[in-house]
C-alpha cells in the first residue's frame, strides 16, 4: 500500500515538473538580420506593377491585382489547353 502511494506521489511530482516546464517561455535570440530576410517588405516591384503590403498583408488595391493576374493567366491557360 505505501508503495502505491509512493508510485502516485511520483509520478504526480514528474506530472508538476513536466508541465512546469512546458510553460516556461523559450527566449530564442534571434539576429536582426535573419529579422530582415524572412519579413515582407511594404513594396514590391514585380511584372504586374507595384505590389504594396501592410504588416505582410496585401492592401485591397494589391489583392485585387494579383487576383486579376491569375484569372488572366487561368485564361491563357484555358486557350492553351484548347489548342488541337
Amino acid at each position: 500500500m505505501k508503495q502505491t502511494y509512493f508510485r502516485a506521489g511520483r509520478h504526480l511530482v514528474i506530472t508538476i515538473v513536466v508541465a512546469y516546464f512546458m510553460c516556461v517561455p523559450i527566449n530564442a535570440q534571434v539576429s536582426q538580420e535573419v529579422l530582415d530576410s524572412i519579413s515582407t517588405p511594404n513594396k514590391v516591384e514585380t511584372s504586374i506593377g507595384t505590389l504594396e503590403f501592410f504588416d505582410g498583408i496585401p492592401t485591397k488595391a494589391t489583392a485585387e491585382r494579383l487576383y486579376d493576374n491569375l484569372d488572366f493567366l487561368r485564361g491563357v491557360e484555358t486557350f492553351l489547353n484548347g489548342i488541337p
